[in-house]
């Protein structure tokens, strides 16, 4: 995963860690530890981070699939 660009990703929708912890149903700390690379994001936490970004598969595989 490329942690940088996750994170420009959540700039540029002006969405919080407590808004993706809330699309993801999981604490602000783990997505902390996620988005850090601290630990991996699911399958299905990818596919949600998808939509809610509103990334193209190609740019999901950019950022978590290196």
């Amino acid at each position: 995963m490329k942690p940088n660009e996750l994170k420009a990703e959540l700039s540029r929708s002006e969405m919080t860690y407590q808004d993706i912890a809330d699309a993801l149903e999981i604490s602000i700390v783990a997505v902390q530890r996620k988005v850090n690379g601290a630990s991996e994001f699911k399958s299905s936490e990818i596919g949600t981070l998808r939509e809610v970004l509103n990334l193209t598969p190609d740019r999901v595989a950019e950022i978590f699939f290196n």
